[in-house]
């Protein structure tokens, strides 16, 4: 019989990109989406003296510190932290996952290979992949996947220090259909041309203290909205002077004409 287990002539030994379906996968909501994600340095940042004691419910302590923040044109966000010793508690009627609220959103080697976590056992570190070791980043749990190991040291002391995400979290749209980030402030920089990296543009807020409407017009047809009272069409070059001839006004020689040829003002 022809041996067929390395052809794509088999059905239930394809190769992924044979597959007539290739999107898999979980859905992924926008409470998990770390915005600023690509803020974050290859090589980590130091923690050294920037920690700061802490303690627990239990009484055990460790340290953590905030690292790394930016400015985003409107305000400092943070970042990144790190947590050095926290302890972690076995997940009851487990018996190889820990948990520790802190340990959500922890940052991993797929960030970069010095943000491998440190894991303790009875305060020896271990060595990198030593009982399997999975990391539920959205949960915040260790998963020990080498269940002999797991075994072994059920009643044992857990600690790890690791880099923290602490930046945005979701997209710029909230669960309520509003834009958690709008309205955007006047003070920072609104556009930039896609050519040229230093051309950009700002636009100010000025007026009442209310808001105010600002209707953009089609480009080469006038439009004039006589019964807006909230705000204001903003006036293109393009269409000047249908603008002005819709309110009885027209500019012609340097007079001012209505549209029944009377002269109002001659300059």
């Amino acid at each position: 019989m022809e041996d067929k287990s390395f052809t794509s002539n088999v059905e239930n030994i394809r190769e992924h990109f044979e597959e007539p379906i290739k999107t898999s996968g979980n859905v992924i909501k926008s409470t998990q989406i770390w915005r600023d994600a690509n803020l974050i340095p290859e090589i980590a940042p130091s923690y050294i003296g920037l920690l700061v004691q802490q303690q627990d419910k239990f009484g055990n302590t460790y340290k953590s510190g905030k690292l790394l923040t930016f400015n985003d044109g409107a305000k400092v966000n943070d970042l990144i932290s790190y947590y050095d010793y926290l302890p972690l508690y076995r997940v009851s009627g487990t018996l190889n996952c820990y948990s520790n609220k802190e340990l959500k959103n922890i940052i991993l080697e797929d960030s970069g290979h010095t943000y491998i976590p440190k894991i303790y056992v009875n305060d020896n570190k271990l060595a990198y992949e030593v009982g399997k070791p999975y990391f539920d980043v959205a949960a915040g749990t260790l998963l020990f996947l080498d269940l002999d190991f797991a075994t072994e040291y059920k009643d044992a002391n857990i600690r790890i220090s690791f880099y923290k995400y602490i930046g945005r979290i979701g997209t710029s749209v909230s669960d309520k259909y509003t834009n958690a980030e709008l309205p955007f402030r006047d003070d920072i920089k609104h556009f930039k041309d896609a050519e040229h990296e230093e051309r950009t543009a700002t636009f100010k807020v000025r007026g009442d203290l209310e808001h105010t409407d600002y209707i953009l017009p089609p480009a080469k047809e006038k439009w004039y909205d006589k019964g807006n009272t909230s705000g204001g069409v903003v006036l293109l070059q393009e269409t000047l002077e249908d603008t002005l001839w819709e309110q009885n006004t027209q500019i012609s020689g340097g007079r001012w004409i209505d549209k029944n040829g009377i002269v109002e003002v001659d300059r």
